[in-house]
């Protein structure tokens, strides 16, 4: 197998900066991102604009939880600093050539693999620091009722639009543009692709959320949780939510049946096919079952609530619009693991299934990929056809 170098630029906003941007880490850190580039240079027509996951918090307690992680037991302050990036910088340098992410793990990620649909791709990679799922425009200071005081500064969305008006700059005409997260990435995914499509009204733009699935909306859980976050992070602003959402508003997030399929309805049919949209999950995921728990829900009734769900967005959607890919399992995502290489379901190769979300000529068998063990999918009667001038096609 051949080997494709890359450059791999870490890139650090200067102090200036991000005070005048406003943008930040939770804890008062500089913002840092990364952006790949291909061996023979930028791409300036195909982008991947990547939301790296972590925990998430919105209280003195979430915002000070234990967990188990990639570096054993850590807190979720550690998700609200650079320490993701730092050691890559420490050990490697601001600027390095190779064909797979050094500490950062592999799956999607590993560029050595010539099947990597984003191998010759421009990859834009946006570390997580603000326990906000890349939403929040708010300084919050939380008390645990004791006198003890905790500032955070929720800034994901303040972060993100930083970083996509600095790629807008740089890469003006693309064409195609994949927009994909895992776990607290992937949530920012249903808000942020729809943003990106706006902000490249030329590009066909497809997202990928990847185990993200924490809130089954609607329900009693959701209803209730909805309004905390943004009390907290601030999370519907005008940087998050296009004028055009009847959906994303604080009014409409605090009605009893908000419902993600209304949302993800609204804003696939809105771009009028140049955005379509996967959802990939296993069935018992162990992370979203607990974060399900962390906001009121029951553990046991996460798997068929996810599956109604689901099948809801998949009732009202296409597969020229929507794809879907669930199967069994307790894993949590499949991002950054290398079963994303060998995962097949029903004779659909997952990274297959992935490379084509941004093509139009998808059979609706290969677009909605599902486990028999889960469910299956709800049943679609109609044109799979995208029915669009533009349509991108896989690699």
């Amino acid at each position: 197998m051949g080997r494709a170098g890359f450059n791999l630029l870490h890139v650090q906003y200067p102090l200036e900066a991000a005070l005048q941007d406003g943008a930040g880490c939770g804890l008062g850190d500089d913002y840092e991102f990364v952006l790949r580039v291909p061996e023979h240079g930028p791409n300036h027509k195909d982008l991947v604009v990547e939301f790296l996951g972590g925990g998430g918090c919105w209280n003195y307690t979430t915002c000070n939880a234990t967990t188990i992680g990639w570096q054993g037991q850590e807190t979720t302050r550690y998700w609200m600093s650079q320490n993701l990036l730092a050691p890559t910088k420490a050990q490697f340098g601001a600027s390095l050539t190779m064909c797979r992410f050094p500490l950062l793990g592999g799956g999607i990620r590993d560029f050595c693999k010539e099947e990597n649909p984003y191998r010759t791709w421009t990859y834009l990679s946006l570390s997580y620091c603000t326990g906000d799922q890349h939403l929040g425009n708010n300084i919050a200071t939380y008390s645990d009722g004791n006198g003890n005081n905790m500032v955070v500064r929720h800034l994901g969305a303040v972060n993100v639009d930083s970083v996509l008006t600095w790629a807008r700059q740089l890469f003006p005409d693309l064409q195609r543009i994949h927009v994909i997260g895992e776990s607290a990435g992937g949530w920012a995914t249903f808000a942020w692709a729809r943003q990106v499509a706006h902000r490249w009204p030329q590009a066909r733009v497809a997202g990928w959320s990847d185990s993200a699935l924490h809130l089954l909306c609607p329900s009693p859980v959701c209803h209730q949780a909805l309004p905390m976050v943004d009390d907290s992070w601030n999370a519907i602003n005008h940087l998050v939510a296009p004028p055009s959402s009847q959906l994303l508003t604080a009014d409409a997030i605090r009605k009893p049946g908000w419902s993600l399929a209304d949302l993800m309805v609204e804003a696939l049919e809105e771009l009028g096919g140049r955005l379509t949209f996967g959802v990939f999950t296993r069935s018992a995921d162990a992370y979203q079952r607990l974060y399900w728990s962390l906001f009121g829900g029951h553990s046991f009734e996460w798997t068929s609530g996810m599956v109604a769900l689901v099948n809801e967005m998949e009732r009202r959607l296409p597969p020229s619009l929507l794809r879907t890919y669930v199967v069994s399992g307790s894993d949590h995502c499949i991002h950054r693991s290398d079963d994303l290489w060998t995962l097949q379901q029903g004779g659909v190769r997952f990274i297959h299934w992935l490379g084509n979300l941004s093509s139009c000529s998808v059979p609706a068998g290969s677009a909605r990929v599902w486990d028999p063990a889960v469910g299956s999918e709800a049943t679609y009667v109609g044109d799979a056809s995208c029915n669009i001038q533009r349509c991108g096609g896989h690699g």
